[in-house]
């Protein structure tokens, strides 16, 4: 599957896939597959910790970075070969609210 408007592969949790939650919740929605070779789109076989990691920073943006709370709008699949996030359109348009966190940050 390649990408489109509604699916998006990355390597890694960054910054950037923040934005691309945001641009989901503003238009039809979509998935976003975490461990994934852009250009391949072969796994690159995540180990649990991170996966884990991933799912507790997912979390944390969910209630802590975007305003208004995208209630029931976001799942997170980290058990699954490649950890996907998926996106349900968003009612009202969202913002990305920028906050500097206490814990690690992704660039």
């Amino acid at each position: 599957m390649n990408e489109d408007k509604n699916v998006e592969y990355k390597s890694k949790l960054t910054k950037k896939v923040k934005n691309e939650i945001v641009s989901f919740l503003n238009t039809d929605g979509g998935t976003i597959y975490l461990g994934v070779d852009d250009k391949t789109r072969k796994s690159l076989g995540v180990d649990e910790d991170t996966k884990h990691e991933w799912e507790e920073t997912v979390n944390r943006w969910y209630t802590e970075a975007f305003y208004p709370t995208p209630f029931s709008l976001i799942d997170i699949e980290p058990n699954n070969e490649i950890f996907a996030i998926k996106v349900k359109a968003g009612i009202s348009l969202m913002q990305l609210l920028v906050k500097v966190l206490h814990q690690k940050e992704y660039t």
